[in-house]
């Protein structure tokens, strides 16, 4: 029998050392491939512009996208529920990545604030698969449910800028300058996202007849901005968080 509460432990240690969710995703994926009996491949898929995005895993070569609702990881993202599937071929629309997978099982994966709570936003999903028909049971589900709420707890979706030395290597004005950009880059990206979610929001409150602005959300919003940053940095984070949200108003009444 899999001893869930050792690899909630073992998992807990590595986020110590790297909370990043690159290593961490990574070796969470290792742990349960050594751990697991009879499963032929477990890994991660990520929620990246609409749509679910291939992560760290162990096995075979697997499917890159998966859109939302569809097949058994598109499901668990959809219905915000653990999807326990004893027979996959009887599974309406799934997704065969590898036809020797008989068995699934796909557990959702939750957003946590800066403060440490857990808000509802699904961010990623675990995936496991197995060649054997009935592999998972209540068990398991409970077992790997626990092992994301510790995901949830420590995991850090900070993205790091590849190519970004490290504090204590030399660096000139150029290769400081170059970083700046790359960081930039990056930023400008999120902004572009953003908008268009802002876009999405705005249409959905139109067809449901809601009110753009949300003084009580904003005022949360400025407060998780403040508290996510060091002291130095709290009044400016709580600014950049401010003129994100009138941009994202602007947005909205123009629809």
């Amino acid at each position: 029998m899999t001893d869930y509460k050792l690899l909630c432990r073992q998992l807990e240690l590595f986020a110590e050392e790297d909370p990043g969710f690159v290593p961490l995703l990574s070796n969470a994926s290792a742990l349960l491939w050594e751990a697991l009996p009879d499963i032929n491949w477990v890994g991660f898929y990520l929620v990246m512009e609409k749509r679910l995005v291939l992560g760290p895993f162990q096995g075979k070569p697997a499917c890159i996208h998966i859109e939302y609702g569809k097949g058994v990881c598109g499901t668990a993202w959809a219905s915000d529920e653990t999807q326990l599937v004893a027979d996959v071929h009887q599974f309406p629309g799934h997704i065969a990545c590898d036809s020797a997978s008989n068995s699934e099982i796909v557990v959702p994966i939750h957003f946590k604030s800066a403060r440490g709570a857990v808000r509802g936003a699904v961010t990623a999903v675990l995936d496991i698969d197995s060649p054997l028909f009935n592999r998972f049971d209540e068990t398991d589900k409970a077992g790997l449910e626990a092992f994301v709420k510790v995901l949830e707890a420590v995991l850090s979706y900070k993205t790091p800028v590849i190519g970004i030395a490290s504090k204590e290597a030399p660096r000139t004005l150029d290769v400081l300058r170059t970083e700046l950009e790359q960081v930039d880059a990056q930023l400008l990206a999120l902004f572009e996202q953003r908008m268009e979610l802002s876009r999405e929001v705005g249409l959905y409150k139109k067809e449901k007849g809601l009110p753009i602005l949300d003084s009580a959300k904003e005022a949360q919003k400025i407060q998780a901005a403040k508290d996510s940053l060091p002291e130095g940095l709290r009044e400016g984070g709580a600014r950049f968080q401010q003129l994100l949200m009138d941009l994202g108003k602007e947005v909205q009444k123009s629809i």
